[in-house]
């Protein structure tokens, strides 16, 4: 990799099985840390690692709302 935009890429590309890819995973960790800064003065590595696992288990799986066929 040569450039930021290589690393970027990659982070985009990388995607879990629900289809979310890291950069998105770990921009949501880091704007939640960013909305609530007091919290993350009591132990920054905790907070992280308890907001990235909350956001991780709660991923949807969105698709189309069924159809009366679908009943």
């Amino acid at each position: 990799m040569n450039s930021i935009d290589d690393i970027e890429g990659l982070m985009k590309s990388h995607k879990n099985k629900m289809g979310t890819s890291l950069f998105d995973h770990i921009s949501n960790v880091v704007n939640t840390m960013k909305n609530n800064p007091n919290k993350i003065l009591d132990d920054p590595y905790k907070y992280f690692e308890t907001i990235s696992y909350f956001i991780q288990t709660n991923q949807f799986d969105y698709k189309l709302p069924p159809t009366a066929d679908d009943f």
